[in-house]
């Protein structure tokens, strides 16, 4: 019998069936008939299984070779528990790889399971992570992984949104400087509605002139959402925002930059969010 993972992740069932020595035929049974174990579904229908899991099924294993019958050991065994990956990072590392392998299927199960089964931070957070770590990639890769995260996020971001009460006030405006970082665009807006913003996702990037007051203030915006990178340009982005937050007051400025940048300070109607953690 093999011995048990200690990798804290999700795992399909045909990576079970190697650790635990059980074909798929017969954890699937064992789930049917006995009610073992719940594995954890994905919204196609794949079963991921935690440590947890497999934890239990190796036990079950141990009872058998002692001659209990299967149909006796489930009282036998303690509740799992729910559990999350030690760190998002894990989970990030996880979507990093499958990303750059292009690997549709498993791309697809890791983010059904993700996005379906825990917290909203935990998720956007590994998300963001994930993100700083592709944004650099070949274009490809980073186009793989845009195509395959941002109608996620997008039908959240609409259902969120269909699920509150219309109300009226200001909006923000949501701007990414670089082109790649849609998908950060995205996280933010749906953080923002989740927290009762109304954000605008706007594909229009204005700089920090008299043209951005004129504007926001035709789209009733009293706010705008700067997502930027780490880079000497994006600082010096950020130190023209902060002067122009200063210009006009009323008008406020949240810059979203990776962690670790080198950022202008707060002030008065300027703020600076740092997005990941460790990212690079």
């Amino acid at each position: 019998m093999n011995t048990k993972t200690s990798d804290a992740r999700l795992v399909p069932i045909r990576e079970v069936a190697k650790i635990t020595g059980l074909n798929p035929i017969t954890l699937r049974a064992w789930e049917r008939r006995y009610g073992l174990i719940e594995p954890v579904r994905t919204e196609s229908g794949h079963r991921l299984y935690t440590p947890e899991h497999i934890e239990m099924l190796q036990e079950a294993i141990k009872l058998t070779e002692q001659g209990i019958p299967i149909s006796q050991i489930k009282a036998l065994l303690p509740e799992p528990k729910a559990s999350l990956p030690d760190q998002n990072g894990d989970i990030a590392t996880q979507l990093k790889t499958t990303a750059q392998q292009q690997d549709l299927d498993s791309l697809n199960a890791l983010l059904d399971t993700l996005l379906a089964d825990f917290p909203d931070d935990f998720w956007r957070e590994a998300l963001v992570n994930t993100h700083l770590m592709l944004r650099d990639e070949e274009t490809a890769v980073v186009v793989f992984w845009e195509s395959a995260v941002l109608p996620r996020l997008y039908s959240r971001l609409y259902l969120t949104q269909r699920h509150r009460r219309r109300r009226s006030g200001t909006s923000i405006w949501v701007q990414n400087l670089a082109p790649q970082d849609a998908v950060l665009k995205a996280l933010i807006a749906l953080q923002l509605e989740q927290a009762g913003r109304r954000p605008l996702l706007c594909s229009w990037t204005l700089q920090p002139d008299t043209q951005a007051a004129t504007q926001l203030e035709a789209n009733r915006c009293a706010d705008i959402a700067v997502i930027a990178g780490a880079s000497d340009a994006d600082r010096q982005n950020a130190q023209a925002w902060q002067k122009w937050a200063e210009a006009h007051p009323g008008l406020s400025v949240q810059m979203f930059m990776p962690s670790g940048s080198k950022a202008p300070n707060d002030a008065a109607d300027f703020s600076v969010s740092y997005l990941g953690t460790n990212a690079h």
